[in-house]
């Protein structure tokens, strides 16, 4: 029986610390503390939601160890455990799971992407629901197929958003970012997206930004490796995290090169051309708006870096960076996704899955959330 099934209510923690003190730059106020420690149940976290009540949804798509199947777990906001919401389910073809991105619909159902590119890239990709009833999972359905790399997912103004990390174009390294009206999520007959040559005819693309290879140099001592080396593929990823700020106005940011871009809302669910913002991190995961600051904060994975883009002021800020590390007491190690858990706490998963050039070295076996107090 799938290892998943037997910890359906079971919290798992593990002690260990770091073996060494990491440089740290930054305000000591922002310093990350350790929010929740796992164990190799969960050994990638990925996405974050919160629900109408307060309680945290953690996606495990366990890329590092597919031992245990792509689940979703929940932190109850009243008692602040944490136990397995559901498993995630399996694809027909592949027979696996791989869940990252996470959003709520008005209604309380949860979506996540099922990211079959790890184990099929050819439009094996789906965004899942969850329906919800009474706070607890009833079924799991497709509501988008026929996608590429979907990655992150917000719900905003009757429509759910998803971005599209790989149109696998070798000539083009482009990426995109998808709006799906509520009105077509049906189960019965999931929306379809186009094949990516013919993606500016899609109606559900509202943006596409194509990502600038960038030449890291050399790693570990190796010879120079060209950003088209097959090992890089990762560094060819463009749109992964994305959010909304109080205009609506819609944040991306490309895994590959960095660069943070803003799309400006037009009528009827369209909006303006990718608009360059910054070119400051070298590497852009998820992102999140703080509202009581009114800033977008972003993860820089490849830096092991929280940022800041003050939308006032138009400026990308450090908050924090450190050294590698295995997160055990709280520091950084490869942060991925960021969810503000109320106007002064932010949570950060560390997916800890890391590719060349990275500040983050090696996978360890400590599997971890952090969070920053910015009330401090």
């Amino acid at each position: 029986m799938n290892k998943i099934l037997s910890i359906l209510t079971i919290t798992v923690a593990v002690s260990c610390t770091a073996a060494e003190t990491p440089w740290t730059k930054g305000d000591p106020g922002s310093r990350p503390k350790l929010f929740k420690q796992f164990g190799d149940v969960l050994n990638t976290p990925d996405g974050l939601a919160k629900d109408a009540t307060g309680n945290i949804y953690l996606s495990a798509v366990n890329g590092v160890d597919g031992s245990y199947g792509g689940h979703i777990w929940r932190m109850q906001k009243s008692t602040g455990k944490w136990s397995v919401f559901s498993p995630c389910r399996r694809h027909p073809k592949t027979n696996a799971a791989y869940p990252m991105g996470l959003a709520f619909d008005p209604e309380g159902n949860l979506y996540y992407t099922d990211t079959q590119y790890f184990a099929d890239p050819d439009y094996q990709s789906r965004i899942m629901r969850i329906v919800i009833k009474d706070g607890e999972p009833q079924r799991i359905e497709p509501v988008v197929e026929h996608i590429k790399l979907p990655n992150a997912l917000r719900w905003h103004d009757g429509a759910l958003y998803f971005t599209e990390s790989f149109f696998n174009d070798p000539a083009t390294y482009q990426s995109g970012i998808y709006r799906i009206p509520s009105n077509v999520l049906n189960a019965d007959k999931p929306a379809q997206l186009l094949e990516k040559d013919s993606v500016s005819c899609d109606p559900y693309c509202i943006g596409i930004i194509e990502t600038v290879l960038r030449d890291r140099g050399t790693a570990n001592g190796k010879p120079e490796i060209k950003p088209t080396d097959p090992s890089l593929h990762i560094y060819t990823a463009g749109c992964d995290g994305m959010d909304f700020d109080k205009d609506g106005n819609l944040y991306t940011g490309s895994f590959g090169d960095g660069r943070f871009w803003v799309l400006k809302p037009l009528k009827d669910g369209r909006y303006a051309k990718p608009k360059l913002l910054s070119e400051v991190v070298t590497c852009c995961d998820g992102i999140c708006y703080d509202s009581s600051r009114n800033r977008i904060l972003l993860t820089a994975s490849e830096q092991n870096a929280i940022y800041a883009w003050e939308i006032d002021k138009k400026d990308m800020k450090l908050i924090w960076a450190n050294s590698d590390n295995n997160g055990a007491t709280g520091l950084l190690d490869q942060p991925c996704e960021i969810l503000m858990l109320n106007k002064d706490l932010a949570v950060i998963v560390n997916i800890d899955a890391p590719s060349p050039f990275m500040v983050n070295t090696k996978a360890d076996k400590v599997h971890t959330l952090s969070v920053i107090d910015f009330s401090e």
